[in-house]
């Protein structure tokens, strides 16, 4: 999930939402990235609730990079637009 983070911020600064709602997504991508090896720990001793602590931060992060994987290609179509380009 590190590297996964780690691309997310390389291209960060190319995605077309607001400051505020870029760093919303950021957050629920980290909370899920930290998250995730908690619950993976968590099955051993504890069954069915670090199984599910473990799903649910992985969803989160799955979530987190399509909502930044949408805001990237706004910011491809709106330069598109802005050259001329026709669909």
């Amino acid at each position: 999930m590190g590297i996964l983070l780690l691309l997310m911020s390389f291209v960060s600064s190319f995605v077309q939402y607001s400051e505020g709602l870029r760093k919303r997504w950021a957050r629920c991508a980290v909370i899920g990235g930290f998250a995730l090896p908690i619950g993976i720990l968590l099955e051993a001793p504890y069954g069915v609730v670090g199984s599910v602590v473990a799903d649910l931060s992985g969803l989160a992060m799955v979530v987190c990079v399509i909502a930044m994987l949408f805001g990237l290609l706004r910011h491809m179509g709106g330069s598109d637009i802005s050259k001329g380009e026709v669909a």
